[in-house]
């Protein structure tokens, strides 16, 4: 296995955000997607820090942005 901290598990996410953004305006839908799939797998792995950290009451290490959320970018790969 591999770890990585939460903070640095936060920017690999955030720039996967940026790269689906910049993606969303292009008419390169198969790159789009699969840029959307990989900020999907690591939107999952960061909820499941997010939830650990609040059930220990840590501080967290970033601000989480309520609208940088990859269901903001329409259907994810995959769904119908």
């Amino acid at each position: 296995g591999v770890v990585i901290q939460g903070d640095t598990l936060f920017i690999f996410y955030a720039e996967a955000m940026e790269i689906v953004k910049a993606l969303s305006r292009s008419s390169d839908k198969e790159t789009f997607e699969t840029a959307l799939f990989l900020a999907e797998k690591l939107e999952g792995h960061l909820d499941d820090y997010v939830s650990v950290i609040k059930q220990n009451g840590f501080e967290f290490p970033f601000n989480l942005p309520a609208d940088l959320r990859v269901s903001n970018f329409g259907n994810k790969k995959g769904d119908a």
